[in-house]
């Protein structure tokens, strides 16, 4: 006598969005998104690549109106070497915004100050959920 277990294993994973840019020339894209559900004046916009992650915020998002990167902590690139560089000037445009989404692109400078390095992003693209739909 035996028995079979049939396991289903087929997860559906949530659609968090996208996130890329080209770092220094080079294609980067977040494999893993990390939703901003708290809905505030600030939309968090973070991503992570293996040990690399970027994370850029945008102050009262609204479509069409391009903003400046803020020089604050929470705007940075680590590398895969964990490397943090900061982002030190760039800007932020909503391209669209609805109840649902949000998405952008994006530019900047950063610097690395222990290092004494810098890069820089061009030509980002993000969609990320809007906060808002995480409301209960």
């Amino acid at each position: 006598m035996f028995s079979i277990f049939i396991l289903n294993c087929s997860q559906k994973t949530e659609d968090f969005g996208y996130l890329t840019v080209q770092v220094n020339g080079k294609s980067w894209k977040a494999t893993k998104m990390v939703p901003d559900k708290y809905v505030s004046e600030i939309l968090q916009i973070a991503g992570t690549n293996g040990n690399s992650e970027l994370w850029v915020q945008i102050e009262n998002p609204e479509k069409g109106r391009a903003r400046p990167l803020q020089e604050t902590d929470l705007n940075h690139f680590t590398d895969e070497q964990h490397n943090m560089f900061m982002i030190v000037r760039g800007s932020i445009t909503v391209t669209s915004m609805d109840d649902q989404w949000v998405k952008g692109n994006f530019e900047f400078s950063a610097n690395n100050n222990r290092g004494g390095t810098a890069l820089s992003g061009k030509n980002g693209e993000f969609k990320v959920p809007n906060p808002r739909r995480f409301r209960k």
